[in-house]
């Protein structure tokens, strides 16, 4: 799967229902539904791009929940929009790897960012080894699980998987 080749819209639309959706269906099941979406971007766009992408993901997600102050979700992409893009530089667009490794690193920032904000808001949190091991490790992993399932899978199993280096040319084997 190309990131660069990747259309944005179905992923928005995907990630417009599953955000809609899951939280009455599983409402303490909280997934960045976004986040593969703003990674896609990366490989896509320009930074100023990226950065007004995040901006309305976060504003969409502020609209449809109650827990937190209105524009806190999209102040906290934008924040880790400006930590994280670049490092699409150490990540091949081509690489199967790529959108699973860059939404778990999204997700942990974001959690980072999420706490500090709520806490110069006034919202303290109970800080645990619980909460650290579910939080920054358990909530990331499943958000990269949901993008390579969502978008990687699909990819594979109706283009095949990719050929790299030596795949492109015939092997000069004398029998």
């Amino acid at each position: 799967m190309n990131l660069e080749k990747k259309r944005p819209f179905p992923v928005f639309l995907l990630a417009l229902v599953f955000s809609l959706v899951t939280p009455v269906l599983f409402p303490r099941f909280v997934l960045l539904f976004y986040s593969p979406l703003i990674i896609l971007y990366f490989y896509l766009r320009p930074l100023h791009i990226c950065l007004w992408i995040a901006f309305a993901c976060g504003f969409i997600e502020d609209c449809f929940s109650s827990e937190q102050r209105f524009g806190v979700h999209a102040l906290n992409y934008c924040l880790t929009v400006c930590c994280l893009y670049n490092c699409k530089k150490n990540f091949f667009a081509d690489s199967q790897s790529t959108l699973p490794i860059m939404v778990f690193l999204f997700s942990l920032l974001s959690t980072v960012f999420h706490l500090m904000l709520g806490h110069i808001m006034g919202v303290d949190l109970l800080l645990s080894v619980r909460w650290g091991i579910s939080d920054l490790f358990l909530m990331p992993l499943l958000d990269s699980l949901y993008s390579y399932i969502f978008f990687i899978l699909p990819s594979l199993f109706f283009y095949g998987r990719p050929r790299k280096g030596s795949d492109y040319f015939m092997s000069n084997q004398t029998s």
